[in-house]
């Protein structure tokens, strides 16, 4: 089997994994967050969990990326560099600004860190190697508004991020509803964004 059939195969069981996803998710709740419950084994503290959790998507990405032969490429380094943007910030700078919850499973820190790797190589590998990426690409309809979307979340998802960080005082732990910026508008604008 050639690289590109694999890469065409693992991409539709990408979709495929989350239909699953998706539907177990209906019947059990994720045990993290305020969900956890015990009888999932060993866990981590929630920082160290989250960052361990996304770091393939920072650094095996950029080990994919690099032995592609496109990597020095005009259009792929601009896709690159607005990946590590979001990423960098949502596996290092997101669990030092948030304040510490409860500790994860294990279990659950290697899915999620199986998951990044899965979608790490998918997206890198097709970036720097199999995909086509002329610079003319780089005025073109889909990448503008791609870029604008990109912009747009990633302004949604920090200004929500602030909200729900400044929702509690310091140590209180009960419910609050937040509000302003999107939360006026949906529930969760930070993962919307």
């Amino acid at each position: 089997m050639t690289e590109p059939s694999l890469h065409a195969w693992l991409t539709a069981g990408l979709f495929l994994l989350a239909v699953v996803t998706a539907a177990a998710l209906t019947r059990v709740s994720a045990p993290y967050g305020r969900h956890v419950r015990d009888g999932w084994g060993p866990a981590l503290p929630s920082r160290w969990a989250w960052m361990l959790m996304e770091s393939p998507a920072v650094l095996a990405f950029a080990l994919v990326y690099a032995a592609g032969r496109q990597r020095a490429e005009l259009v792929p380094l601009a896709l690159l560099a607005l990946w590590q943007l979001h990423y960098l910030h949502r596996t290092f700078v997101y669990p030092l600004l948030t304040p510490s919850g409860r500790p994860w499973p294990l279990v659950v820190v290697g899915l999620g860190f199986a998951f990044q790797c899965y979608n790490s190589y998918l997206n890198a590998r097709h970036l720097s190697e199999l995909g086509s990426y002329p610079d003319s690409w780089l005025g073109d309809a889909r990448f503008l508004v791609g870029v604008t979307v990109f912009g747009l979340g990633l302004l949604l998802n920090r200004r929500s991020d602030a909200i729900l960080r400044r929702l509690r005082a310091p140590g209180e732990t009960g419910y609050r509803i937040p509000r302003g910026g999107g939360f006026e508008l949906v529930s969760c604008p930070n993962y919307l964004g």
